[in-house]
């Protein structure tokens, strides 16, 4: 689900169902384990905390994650911003 909302930060819940395939509520589940554990916000939809604390740790522990993230970790750049 991280990897969906790090991919897509604008994925509502329904958008996350589908891409996941799993239920709504399965998502719902899910993100409030993340939330409770600072990973996630809910105020406003849903949000990564930290993206770029995240997407460091994804990227340096790709293998360790599995194939989808170490296929994040290929195109993390484009996952970066910077605002000055």
């Amino acid at each position: 689900m991280v990897l969906a909302l790090l991919r897509d930060p604008s994925a509502s819940g329904s958008d996350l169902a589908a891409t996941l395939g799993v239920s709504r509520a399965t998502v719902s589940t899910y993100a409030k384990e993340l939330a409770e554990v600072g990973l996630l916000s809910r105020d406003d939809g849903y949000a990564v905390e930290r993206p770029e604390t995240l997407i460091t740790l994804l990227v340096r522990y790709a293998d360790s994650f599995g194939v989808d993230a170490a296929s994040f970790a290929t195109d993390a750049d484009a996952y970066i911003r910077y605002d000055p």
